[in-house]
């Protein structure tokens, strides 16, 4: 059993232990019963509220008690919820009196309490359906139905360190991901699918998960985690980044940029392509593992052939092999799509629809592919080419929604196995900035390392401030949340990710400027550290405005989450800003790098500090002006006089 499930896999209340359990042995003793006041101004209930939870429950009042309960209770029965309730009416006096750590165990507890209520019908125990002896339960329009339930893993941590999930005595472990990624709507049925296994020489490929007619998520019941393939696969695009980062940073001006972006886009959309096919199929035998072989021969074509894509020199140039490169990985993938349309009848609309959607872009690389090497009509196709890819991520979304209105079963993202994908791919292009910092810095001089120091510690500030964007609880997460946000999340990927290589491109030209000793950056360079910079921090704010925030609860946290993006938003006008006063100052290179992580390395504290609870003078402060209750404690005196 894990450190941090204590609270989940048990509840202490009254004095002594009881464990929650899945399938346990039916209770020895009749659950017990206890006075229960319907309360409306309680901490608790206030905090469900304030969470947006659609439950109303009724609380204890600090004289209930549970006595001689059974050491063993099951998931979701009336005694579990009696359990409950008292927990929280314990929690509640202690959050208002001395133990402010009592808050998180507090939400925490909220979420399983409302969880259950929400979900009479998801236990298949005898006495799951009936709320507590003496609550009082009401459903509110829009309240989450019991296919909200959810039981997998994730990798996504919640904002406080625990889970809401239950292990019972067998070590099944039940996850709500509604406590992460938010509510799905039209419910979650459990499929079985054989995704560990990976010695079959050949195997039937399988959708991992997927959307019925009616709008039901079929998944699997277990954490889908990214394998080590994957993870190798992903060091094989580092070597390509950095390959392709070398163009920007050898030629910083409009036409390096403009060459940087025709081969970053293709790049990405490789990445893409493979990362959402392994989302949604399962194969893991011989088959898929030499197909993921030819991928990576792919990458490492893209990135020797990036290098001298755009040389003048018709002898050398390698556009031609570069374009085809492209269009042998989009090759691969539309292949393998038609091999599991063979094999998987029923999904066969969605698949044969996905490979048809991708022609007009495959198309644009052919046309660019057959013009003149260098030329302005292989620039245009080219161009077009990259357009196309972002126009048939979104249109491959919208077409996806449409097939589940007429009917049909469409494919569906494993949300904690993408969102780690994507986490994987920024740490890519983060760790592009170390990569070409130590490309370039070949001496033993103090300066260098010096600049290269501050050129990391941005990259650093940027993984810390993304990993708090995507990596906490969200009431909805963009994927979840409606199909426009979920497909500019990945979307928005794009540009983000595009402007960390940019930045890792020009902070290894300006260590190389300190390293030669040359500090008259001119203009072009200048405001693009800056604008990239800004941008960065631009995309990230936009990214955590896609999800849907929890509630802010005052006394657990400083910073509400709009608050948080509110400072994102002050670091990209910082950042603007800086970029005019440093061309006024005339900062050298080292001056720019200084600056800029000493702002993010501020931004990441300032941010780290608004996560934490406030200090107990502003608790106090809560609950003289009214914010919070002043609950009567055992003593007798109130919770505002023991603070006194």
């Amino acid at each position: 059993m894990g450190a941090g499930c204590d609270f989940k896999c048990k509840i202490q209340t009254g004095g002594r232990w009881y464990r929650v359990t899945r399938t346990g042995a039916a209770p020895s003793r009749p659950a017990p019963t206890a006075a229960v006041t319907t309360t409306t101004a309680t901490p608790a209930s206030a905090m469900l509220v304030e969470l947006g939870d659609a439950v109303t429950a009724a609380v204890p009042n600090s004289d209930t008690t549970v006595e001689g309960g059974p050491e063993i209770v099951r998931l979701g029965s009336s005694q579990h919820i009696q359990l409950l309730l008292q927990r929280i009416a314990e929690l509640q006096r202690n959050t208002a009196c001395e133990d402010l750590a009592s808050s998180r165990e507090l939400v925490a507890r909220a979420h399983e309490l409302h969880f259950l209520l929400a979900n009479p019908d998801t236990f298949a125990t005898a006495d799951s359906a009936a709320a507590a002896p003496g609550t009082s339960v009401e459903y509110k329009a829009g309240a989450p139905s019991a296919a909200g339930f959810d039981s997998t893993h994730t990798l996504a941590s919640h904002p406080l360190q625990h889970e809401p999930s239950i292990t019972s005595s067998m070590g099944d472990t039940i996850h709500v991901t509604v406590s992460t990624f938010g509510d799905i709507k039209a419910g979650v049925e459990e499929i079985e699918v054989d995704d560990h296994s990976d010695v079959a020489l050949f195997r039937v490929p399988q959708m991992r998960q997927y959307f019925t007619s009616d709008g039901v998520l079929h998944r699997t019941a277990h954490k889908a985690h990214v394998p080590w393939l994957e993870l190798f696969e992903d060091l094989i695009y580092v070597a390509a980044l950095a390959k392709i980062s070398h163009i920007l940073s050898a030629h910083i001006g409009w036409t390096g940029l403009y060459e940087f972006v025709l081969c970053f886009v293709p790049l990405f959309f490789h990445w893409s392509m493979l990362a959402l096919y392994n989302n949604r199929m399962v194969h893991n035998d011989m088959v898929h593992k030499f197909w993921s072989l030819l991928q990576m021969i792919v990458v490492l074509g893209l990135g020797v052939n990036a290098t001298n894509a755009f040389d003048p020199d018709t002898n050398v140039n390698t556009s031609l092999q570069f374009l085809t490169t492209v269009m042998t990985g989009q090759g691969l993938v539309q292949l393998a799509t038609l091999y599991d349309a063979y094999f998987i009848p029923e999904h066969r609309a969605y698949l044969l629809t996905q490979a048809v959607i991708r022609i007009p872009e495959e198309s644009m690389y052919i046309l660019a592919a057959l013009m003149p090497a260098h030329s302005t009509a292989q620039m245009i196709a080219w161009s077009l080419a990259c357009a196309s890819c972002a126009a048939t991520s979104f249109f491959g979304g919208m077409t996806t929604r449409a097939l589940g209105r007429y009917g049909y079963m469409t494919g569906a993202l494993n949300i904690e196995h993408i969102v780690e994908r994507y986490s994987n791919w920024v740490a890519v292009t983060l760790g592009e900035v170390a990569t070409a910092i130590m490309f370039v810095n070949t001496r033993e001089l103090v300066l260098p390392d010096v600049g290269s120091a501050f050129g990391l510690a941005i990259a650093f500030a940027i993984q810390l401030t993304y990993i708090r964007v995507e990596g906490g609880s969200h009431a909805s997460h963009a994927i979840r949340r409606n199909a426009y946000t979920g497909v500019s999340w990945n979307l928005l990927h794009l540009p983000f990710t595009m402007s960390i290589a940019a930045m890792g491109a020009n902070v290894s030209n300006m260590v190389n400027m300190i390293l030669v000793g040359d500090s008259d950056l001119h203009s072009f360079q200048h405001y693009f550290f800056w604008g990239v910079l800004a941008f960065t921090y631009l995309s990230m704010a936009v990214l955590a405005s896609l999800h849907e925030p929890l509630a802010h609860v005052p006394h657990l946290t400083l910073m509400s989450p709009r608050g948080l993006i509110g400072l994102r938003l002050l670091l990209v006008v910082i950042f603007v800003a800086l970029g005019f006063v440093g061309k006024a100052l005339h900062f050298t290179p080292l001056a720019n790098l200084v600056v800029a992580a000493s702002v993010a390395l501020v931004g990441v504290v300032v941010e780290e500090i608004g996560r934490v609870p406030p200090p107990r003078a502003v608790v106090r402060r809560m609950l003289t002006q009214g914010s919070l209750q002043a609950v009567p404690t055992e003593e007798g005196t109130s919770a505002l006089e023991k603070l006194d």
